[in-house]
């Protein structure tokens, strides 16, 4: 079977440099809206797209301040779009010229040229490009600021070396109190929207005091807000984020995806290609595919001899084995997995988790991928296969669906007879075949701790359960959730906690609970507590069977 190359329309727009898809332009123009989602195919431009909207009351009125978070899942993410996509659309579409590249410094509160690398510009402070706006745009200096999970990391360690005693975090309201004296861009990980939400990480304790979420509040609020692949969040994630913008006051949101997500941000409007038909001159966007499934186990990755080639396993330390033995052997990899990241551009074979599947983006020619069967795959493998024909230089692609699971002939006979498909068709066949996940707010501690009396009646749960014994759960490395019952309401939280506080058992060596079942995780429960509490290490990358997948049956 083929996924047909796909074409997507361009048209013209007296505003901007050079052409651009329906959508793109619907966004530069149209505000009529709080929040919206828009679904693209895969290398369809969303982010472009998400770049004039940031800019549109500017190019309407350029006395108007630019204000806007683009929020990615991964920090690979967020780097290559500010590299990549921001850049290049600010400088061929929007006419900005670029000015300077350096670095944020929270202790001098300064902009400071650095032509380092991403990688020491980083320990440094907020890696930054400024940029000239065009004299219709207001002509002033545009910074565009990368804060993700590893930049806050470093922010966080430097105020420790030297400014040992000061407030944490003062670091990073510095950068900010600078980006907010300018027209900016922050290009970020949902760590730092997770800052907003930190309340909502901890039943037993703040580690950040409320002064200084209510000023991080401050400096984060009113900006347009961008939120890319919302799809690919887990609930507990997508709850912090909603609820993060919605402390944020933002005036409009955009969501982005290829696959959509109807359980999310279920109020939003939608944009879909059906929306955005427009004829004229068409530009491909991606390149075929030829769909190849095969029922069993995936092998050991190889090369095909047909360029790049990307390996995804549902499982990180799956992957990483694969990775180690492939090393062994002296071959170069890129992996991209929870467990380690090494990106080298030139390995032939990519071996990766989740991780990768919205984020790396190298001109791979083939894609492996496991498939079990289950609704919550369906948004992954439409990403994975995403991966491939993204452009001109990768040319005709493959992608090899390993299928395994309880019903391994559903997918072969979903498209038997099916020569040659749009993605758009792909997609809603693999929907209406498996299905969307079920999803309850109400499941997620998440929903709770937005309200503080609320709060405060979880807290006094948590230091003593009322009834220990009923909680059941399974662990998964290295920052799982149990599930387990509140006043006869589900719902999830990390498991150090517990394993912290309370003594454990063992339950089954492998539960009865659907699809964990099949996984072989087992089961334990909460005997006591423990006489003096216990600090666990992280995850490190070990196989330890007894730290697996956690969940909660009544």
């Amino acid at each position: 079977m083929e996924l047909a190359a796909q074409s997507l329309p361009l048209v013209k727009d007296e505003w901007l440099l050079r052409p651009v898809y329906p959508h793109q332009r619907f966004l530069l123009h149209e505000d009529g809206f709080k929040q919206l989602k828009v679904h693209v195919p895969t290398a369809g431009g969303k982010t472009l797209g998400a770049l004039l909207f940031a800019l549109r009351d500017t190019f309407k009125a350029p006395s108007t301040k630019v204000r806007a978070i683009f929020s990615y899942p991964t920090n690979l993410l967020s780097r290559d779009q500010f590299e990549r996509s921001i850049v290049r659309g600010l400088r061929e579409w929007v006419g900005a010229k670029a000015v300077a590249e350096g670095v944020i410094d929270p202790v001098s509160r300064a902009f400071v040229r650095d032509d380092s690398s991403f990688e020491q510009i980083v320990g440094r402070g907020a890696p930054t490009y400024v940029f000239s706006l065009p004299p219709h745009l207001g002509g002033r200096d545009l910074y565009v600021t990368v804060i993700t999970g590893e930049a806050l990391q470093h922010l966080l360690s430097m105020e420790n070396i030297v400014e040992l005693g000061r407030r944490k975090g003062t670091y990073l309201l510095q950068v900010l109190v600078v980006l907010n004296q300018h027209d900016h861009i922050i290009v970020c990980s949902p760590d730092l929207l997770g800052y907003v939400a930190q309340r909502c990480y901890s039943v037993s304790a703040n580690f950040y005091n409320r002064r200084w979420r209510d000023e991080l509040e401050l400096k984060l609020g009113d900006h347009q807000i961008v939120i890319d692949e919302y799809h690919f969040y887990d609930p507990y994630t997508y709850l912090n984020l909603a609820g993060a913008i919605d402390r944020l006051g933002s005036r409009q949101s955009l969501c982005l995806s290829a696959t959509g997500n109807a359980k999310f941000f279920s109020n939003a409007e939608v944009l879909g290609p059906a929306e955005l038909s427009d004829s004229g001159e068409m530009n491909v966007a991606s390149q075929p595919i030829d769909i190849s499934i095969h029922q069993g186990e995936m092998p050991e990755p190889h090369t095909s001899g047909n360029g790049r080639c990307i390996w995804f396993y549902h499982s990180a330390i799956s992957a990483h084995e694969s990775a180690e033995s492939l090393r062994h052997r002296g071959l170069r990899i890129t992996e991209w997995t929870g467990i380690r990241k090494s990106r080298d551009d030139a390995a032939q074979i990519t071996v990766a988790t989740s991780a990768a599947e919205v984020g790396l983006d190298l001109p791979f020619r083939t894609c492996h991928t496991e498939f079990w069967g289950n609704a919550w795959e369906v948004p992954s493998l439409i990403q994975r296969i995403g991966r491939v024909g993204r452009s001109e230089e990768a040319g005709r692609s493959e992608a090899h669906l390993w299928v395994t699971g309880r019903e391994p002939k559903l997918l072969g006979n979903l498209f038997d007879g099916c020569a040659s498909l749009s993605k758009t068709e792909f997609a809603e066949r693999l929907r209406d075949a498996f299905g969307e996940e079920s999803f309850r707010p109400d499941d997620y501690v998440s929903s709770y701790l937005w309200d503080e009396a609320k709060t405060k009646e979880l807290r006094r749960f948590w230091q003593l359960p009322p009834n220990a014994a009923r909680l059941r759960f399974h662990f998964r490395p290295p920052n799982s959730q149990a599930i387990f019952n509140w006043a006869g309401t589900r719902f999830s939280y990390d498991w150090i906690p517990i394993a912290n506080r309370y003594e454990l058992e063992k339950v089954s060596d492998v539960t009865d609970l659907p699809f964990w079942h099949e996984m072989g995780y087992s089961e334990f429960r909460v005997v006591k507590p423990l006489e003096k509490r216990a600090y666990r290490q992280r995850y490190e990358g070990k196989k330890d069977k007894e730290h697996r997948r956690w969940f909660y049956d009544e």
